[in-house]
C-alpha cells in the first residue's frame, strides 16, 4: 500500500479530532444518561468514517484505497441506526420501548446486513482516482442502502421535529440544534456522496466529512449556550417553579414587593433570579449552584408566615428538587424527614405531604383531627387520597382518567394535573345541595371513581395504591365512619392478614385477592364494612381482626 499527501484530507483529520474530542467530552458530562451513551456512539462512528476518508485520501494505490473506503462505509452503514436510536430517546419523555434493552438490536439489524456485504460486489466493486481524490463503483446493495438510509432519516426527523414541536423553553432550543446539526449531515452527504455514487457522478468531492465537522461545532455551541447533554435539574425542563414564582409575586405585590426581594434572598434563589421592573428573569441553567435542600426548607419557611395559599404550587416544586436531589444525593431521605418533621403542621394542613414524593414520606406525620362537618371532612380525605395516588394516576393516561371522572356530578369538576389536585369545583356546587344530601353525592361519585382506578391500575401500581391509601386512613380515622371506600379498605384490612389454608372456604377462589375484589364490590357503607370485617375474627382471631381494623378507624 503507498500513501502521498492529499490537501482534501485535512478536513477529514479536523473532522477526526472532532468527532473524538466531543464524544469523549459528552460521556464525560454523563456517562449513565443513554442519551449521551447514544450520541457518543454516532460521534464514534463519525470519527471512524473521517479516519477511513483521511487514510483513503492519502491512499496512492486502487488496493489501498478499496480498503479504506470499505472502512469508511462500514461506519455510515450504522449511522442511520444510531440516528434513530438517538431520535428516540433524545426526547425523554417520549422514550420508545426499541430503544431501550434488548430491543434496540433490532434498529441495528439492517446495518449488519449491509457491514456483511461490504466485502462483496454487490455493494462496491471498485475504487477510482478523481482529481480531487476517489470515486467508486457501486452494486446493486449499495441503491438498497441508499434506501434504507432515507428511510431511517427520514424517520429519525420526524421523531425530533415531533420532540421540538412539543417542547419548550430550553429543551426547545437544545432540540433545535440538534435538528440543525443532523439536517447539515444529511443534505450535504447525500447531495455531496450517497445519491451522485448512485448516478456514477465523479465531479462532485464527498462534503460529509465537512458535515460532520460542522455538526460537531453546532452541537459544541449547544452544549456551551444551552447545556446540551448535561444533566440539571428537573426546573429546567418544567415550568413548576416559574409558575411558583409569578403567583407569589403576584401575592406579594399585595402587600409589599420587598416581600418577594427577601424571599429571593433567603432562598439563595437572588443568585439565579431577579426582579426588575415588575419581571422575573430567571436562569435555571445556574440551579446546580445553589442548596435545593435550603431552597425548599426556606420556602417552606417564607409560606409559612402567611403565604399558605401558594402551597398549591409549591408542591410540584418540592417533588421536583426531591427527584433532582435523589438521583445525586443519598441523605436526600434523612434530610427531607428532618425538613417534615420541623414543618408538619404546616405540611399536613395543606396537604402538601400527601402529594409529596408519591407518599413516601407519610409514615413520618402524625394523626389529624378533621374537620366536624362531615362534607368538608370527606372532602379533605378524598383530596388527600387523590394526592397520595397521583403518580399512579398518571399509569391510567389523562384521556382515560378525564373519562373515568366524567361519569360522577361532582368528579368530572375535579382538577388533577401536574401533581395537584384542585376541589374548589366540586366544593362550589356542593354548597348548594342541602346539607344532609352532600355526604351521600361525595360518596357515590367519588367512591366508583376510586374503585374504578384501583381496578384499572397496574398491579405495581394498586398495590402502591393500596398503601398510601392505607396511610391516609391511618392518619384519618375518621374517613372509615364517613363511608369512604370501604370496599378499598376491606382490602387493606385483609391484606394485613396472614394467608391460612382454611381462607380458602371463606373465599372459595384460589386467587386470594381476585377473590376479595369480587367481596369488596358489595360493600357500600360502613355499616357492611364492620359486619364483614367481624366475619374475619372466627378465622384470624378477634383479638388480630380488632387491632388491624382498629389502626384504620374501623370498630367491631
Amino acid at each position: 500500500m503507498m500513501y502521498e499527501l492529499n490537501p482534501y484530507a485535512m478536513i477529514s483529520l479536523i473532522a477526526i479530532l472532532s468527532n473524538l474530542y466531543l464524544g469523549g467530552y459528552i460521556l464525560s458530562l454523563n456517562i449513565k444518561d443513554r442519551v449521551n451513551r447514544v450520541f457518543a456512539l454516532m460521534m464514534l462512528l463519525f470519527a471512524l468514517f473521517a479516519f477511513g476518508s483521511f487514510a483513503l485520501l492519502l491512499a496512492a494505490d486502487e488496493e489501498a484505497m478499496l480498503f479504506w473506503y470499505k472502512i469508511a462505509v462500514l461506519a455510515m452503514v450504522f449511522v442511520p441506526a444510531a440516528f434513530v436510536h438517538f431520535a428516540m430517546v433524545f426526547p425523554k419523555e417520549s422514550s420508545s420501548v426499541l430503544a431501550r434493552g434488548k430491543h434496540v438490536f433490532v434498529l441495528y439489524i439492517p446495518s449488519f446486513i449491509f457491514a456483511g456485504l461490504l466485502n462483496t460486489e454487490l455493494f462496491i466493486q471498485t475504487v477510482y482516482r478523481a482529481h480531487w481524490g476517489f470515486y467508486s463503483r457501486i452494486g446493486l446493495a449499495f441503491y438498497l442502502y441508499v434506501v434504507y438510509v432515507a428511510l431511517f432519516i427520514v424517520y429519525g426527523f420526524y421523531v425530533l421535529l415531533r420532540a421540538y414541536n412539543e417542547s419548550s423553553g430550553l429543551r426547545r432550543r437544545q432540540t433545535k440544534w440538534v435538528v440543525v446539526g443532523a439536517a447539515t449531515v444529511t443534505l450535504l452527504s447525500l447531495s455531496c456522496d450517497a445519491i451522485p455514487m448512485s448516478w456514477n457522478v465523479i465531479y462532485v468531492p464527498p462534503m460529509t466529512s465537512w458535515a460532520v465537522t460542522i455538526m460537531a461545532a453546532l452541537v459544541g455551541y449547544s452544549i456551551l449556550k444551552h447545556k446540551l447533554f448535561i444533566t440539571l435539574p428537573d426546573f429546567v425542563e418544567k415550568p413548576e417553579y416559574t409558575r411558583l414564582l409569578n403567583k407569589l409575586l403576584s401575592e406579594t405585590s399585595k402587600r409589599s414587593f420587598s416581600d418577594f426581594n427577601r424571599y429571593l434572598k433567603e432562598t439563595g434563589m437572588g443568585k439565579i433570579a431577579s426582579f426588575r421592573d415588575g419581571n422575573i428573569d430567571v436562569h435555571f441553567e445556574k440551579m446546580g449552584s445553589l442548596n435545593l435542600f435550603d431552597v425548599c426548607e426556606k420556602t417552606i419557611e417564607y409560606m409559612e408566615k402567611g403565604y399558605e395559599n401558594l402551597s398549591e404550587d409549591f408542591l410540584p416544586v418540592m417533588n421536583s428538587i426531591y427527584s433532582t436531589l435523589n438521583h445525586v444525593s443519598g441523605e436526600t431521605d434523612r434530610i427531607f424527614t428532618r425538613i417534615i418533621k420541623k414543618h408538619e403542621s404546616f405540611l399536613t394542613k395543606t396537604d402538601i405531604i400527601y402529594g409529596f414524593a408519591d407518599g413516601k414520606f407519610l409514615s413520618v406525620i402524625k394523626e389529624e383531627l378533621l374537620p366536624k362537618d362531615d362534607a368538608d371532612a370527606s372532602l379533605k380525605v378524598y383530596r388527600r387520597i387523590l394526592l397520595s395516588i397521583t403518580e399512579g394516576i398518571k399509569a391510567l393516561r389523562a384521556d382515560r382518567f378525564r373519562m373515568i371522572s366524567a361519569g360522577g356530578e361532582y368528579t368530572r369538576m375535579l382538577s388533577v394535573e401536574n401533581g395537584i389536585v384542585s376541589m374548589d369545583n366540586v366544593r362550589r356546587k356542593l354548597r348548594t345541595l342541602p346539607k344532609e344530601a352532600m355526604g351521600s353525592k361525595l360518596r357515590d361519585d367519588f367512591n366508583l371513581l376510586l374503585n374504578i382506578i384501583y381496578k384499572e391500575l397496574p398491579e405495581k401500581d394498586a398495590k402502591k395504591m393500596l398503601k398510601n391509601t392505607g396511610f391516609v386512613f391511618k392518619l384519618n380515622k375518621k374517613a372509615a365512619v364517613l363511608g369512604i371506600c370501604p370496599n378499598i379498605l376491606f382490602e387493606i384490612i385483609c391484606n394485613e392478614l396472614p394467608v391460612k389454608d382454611e381462607i380458602k372456604t371463606y373465599f372459595p377462589n384460589a386467587e386470594y385477592k381476585n377473590a376479595l375484589l369480587r367481596m369488596n364490590a358489595e360493600i357500600l357503607s360502613y355499616k357492611e364494612l364492620a359486619e364483614k370485617t367481624n366475619m374475619l375474627a372466627p378465622l384470624f382471631g378477634r383479638e388480630k381482626v380488632t387491632e388491624i381494623s382498629e389502626k384504620y378507624g374501623v370498630g367491631l
